[in-house]
């Protein structure tokens, strides 16, 4: 029967400086071979340890959901179902670590984290260039921690930035274009190609930073002079030749295969239906838009957006419908589609204002200022306008298609935020510290979508709502979309997108989608013991909102600590890890023998449990190899300063 006192070195409770003294890990080497008799067993007789008061925070208590729209009000009711925007899952920690923090830590590292789930260019800083969030701790200076205020605000100052030479991207595999200097040029193909070749014509987005989400009449988010590519009011022959403007979300990364040759289609949304839009669109169906206007074979100006129609063999998938701007209720239009080619009324700029939910097109005389409404909000219904932008469109970019050589579309505006940092520069594409990267799944919740594989489930049934369904079961009633504050000072302040409020699910929550925030355990955390959803405070002056813990976080770490003897022949087994031969040779409870549970705490079991050393004959040992570990075996960093360990070893009974 033996008694051995092992501990580590305590080396000013600075564990670095020593790779087999820590604090949760040591090596106590003998001057002389120690014998353990044949059938022996050992248990652990007490423990001392030394367990900092952080919070320890890890996939187990930091998973939360994000609402950054239209407050859901069941009482309205205004559901999911109604909304155009969704909660988006993450976590504080990702990945399977555990990490031990401090209040002002945590809070950081929470603001680190919400930033990645706003998503949406409104709330970017011109200071920091990336979203305006903070999180701090609420209690007032001097006062003990009380919990967090988190806050966010729009920044949505415009700035008419033309897309930067260079940051044009093929949508086509030959790009058959120029651009420069704002100007977008159909040109005739390199040989070996023949222009005669499919696809006919050339398409390019212009992905360097997105239009603006609140534009008024003085700030377009994109205005294209189509003047080169339409009629000049004078009569002539007629001109089949096509063209393609719009607005559409960042696809590159999202390529459709051909199920026969396996080569890349087009670029669009996996559950894009690109063979059942109608037959007009079928001649544009290797380009994706979410919001488009065309000219099309007989010269006519059609507009068209993506949207499902159930009541078509499509059924829930995107696909390509016709707005009808052409009806009783728009005067200027309602004889028929306006002739392009004609031109009668001698337009030269089409333009698209996203005025928050609500997508304006427009068609005019840029050097009057005069333009005539295609679609908004009020002319006609359902069936005339353009269906509200979701949280999938809240980064748009120009797009344009061109099929005759020759032909020139240019850029007049394109309204962007002054708060958004330069593009990536295409050439040197690893050079992306500060720069604006449509495909950052940090930035675009369709980037996350894609990168994680959800792109269908979770994407999918924000575009399955009733008021993005083409099928007029669902009636033909006007959404009612929301708007966004009218600017000031030049563009200073204003233009804050209306009814973007920020709420966070901390458990599960039906409200926002049982499948959505199944993994949401943080309430303890950040501070809302009993309520699985925290709402924020919108303030319509600023656009910005704020919320704040209800209780006070809990800060005791909760993580169960085990002791590992790595150098003799027991045998156990941690079923967690699939693991049968664990060498964990006791279990610490959470509280000590005095009921604390941080600070210095001493461990000694009412009832020993031993564990057989599995040693036929006698075991020559010149070293005990003692680790603290967490139940997944990781090291626990948690303990500083000294550790004793003290075994009991016996001849088995």
């Amino acid at each position: 029967m033996s008694l051995i006192i092992t501990s580590n070195v305590n080396l000013n409770d600075r564990p670095s400086t020593s790779e087999v003294h820590r604090p949760y890990n040591w090596s106590n080497r003998l001057t002389s071979t120690f014998k353990v008799e044949a059938d022996s067993e050992i248990a652990v007789q007490s423990v001392k340890i030394n367990k900092n008061g952080l919070l320890s925070i890890g996939p187990y208590n930091s998973n939360y959901a994000m609402y950054l729209g239209k407050n859901l009000d069941a009482d309205t009711p205004y559901n999911l179902e109604d909304s155009t925007y969704h909660p988006y899952a993450d976590s504080v920690v990702r990945g399977t670590s555990i990490e031990d923090l401090t209040t002002d830590e945590l809070a950081g590292k929470m603001e680190t984290s919400f930033k990645k789930n706003i998503m949406n260019p409104s709330f970017y800083s011109k200071t920091t260039g990336e979203p305006f969030l903070t999180v701090t701790d609420k209690a007032t200076a001097g006062d003990p921690f009380s919990g967090f205020k988190i806050a966010v605000d729009q920044t949505p100052e415009p700035s008419d930035e033309i897309p930067a030479d260079g940051s044009e991207q093929s949508v086509f595999e030959t790009s058959r274009f120029t651009y420069a200097t704002g100007v977008f040029t159909r040109v005739t193909s390199v040989l070996p190609e023949i222009n005669s070749t499919a696809p006919r014509g050339c398409c390019a987005i212009f992905p360097d930073k997105p239009v603006l989400l609140s534009s008024p009449d003085a700030y377009p988010s994109v205005n294209y002079d189509i003047t080169n590519a339409v009629g000049d009011g004078g009569g002539g022959a007629l001109d089949k030749e096509q063209w393609a403007v719009g607005l559409t979300r960042y696809n590159m990364n999202s390529p459709q295969l051909s199920p026969t040759t396996g080569d890349v289609e087009l670029f669009a949304p996996p559950y894009y239906d690109s063979r059942h839009s109608v037959a007009v669109w079928n001649r544009f169906r290797t380009m994706f838009f979410d919001y488009v206007a065309i000219k099309d074979q007989d010269g006519l100006l059609r507009l068209y957006q993506s949207c499902v129609d159930t009541s078509a063999i499509s059924g829930d998938q995107l696909v390509m419908r016709e707005v009808i701007y052409y009806h009783a209720g728009n005067a200027t239009f309602k004889d028929g589609p306006y002739d392009l080619n004609v031109n009668v009324t001698k337009y030269t700029h089409l333009r698209f204002r996203v005025a928050n939910e609500c997508v304006i097109c427009e068609i005019g005389k840029h050097a009057g200022g005069a333009y005539d409404i295609l679609v908004n909000d009020k002319l006609g219904d359902k069936t005339n306008v353009f269906y509200p932008r979701s949280c999938l469109q809240n980064f748009l970019y120009p797009q344009i298609f061109i099929q005759k050589i020759g032909t020139a579309i240019k850029f007049e505006e394109r309204h962007t935020y002054d708060a958004l940092p330069d593009a990536i520069d295409p050439t040197k594409p690893t050079e992306v510290v500060g720069k604006f990267d449509p495909s950052n799944p940090d930035v675009d919740w369709v980037a996350r979508l894609e990168k994680t594989g959800k792109y269908i489930k979770w994407g999918k049934p924000v575009e399955n709502r009733t008021h993005n369904d083409f099928n007029t079961a669902y009636g033909t009633d006007l959404y009612d979309y929301s708007f966004f504050t009218d600017y000031a000072a030049g563009g200073a302040t204003g233009g804050y997108l209306d009814d973007i409020q920020m709420n966070l699910i901390n458990a599960p929550n039906r409200q926002y989608g049982i499948e959505y925030t199944a993994n949401a355990n943080s309430q303890y955390t950040f501070g809302f013991i009993g309520s699985s959803l925290a709402e924020g405070t919108y303030n319509a002056a600023t656009g910005g909102s704020t919320l704040q813990s209800t209780t006070v976080p809990t800060l005791a770490s909760p993580k169960s600590l085990f002791v590992r003897l790595n150098n003799l022949t027991q045998q156990t087994v941690n079923a967690q890890l699939g693991n049968a031969y664990s060498k964990i040779i006791s279990h610490l409870p959470r509280f000590d023998s005095a009921g604390n549970d941080v600070g210095h705490l001493y461990f000694e079991p009412n009832e020993l449990v031993y564990i057989s050393l599995n040693n036929p004959s006698d075991v020559f040992i010149n070293s005990f190899d003692v680790d603290i570990v967490y139940d997944n075996e990781t090291y626990a960093d948690c303990l500083s300063g000294k550790t004793i360990v003290v075994l009991h070893i016996r001849k088995k009974k």
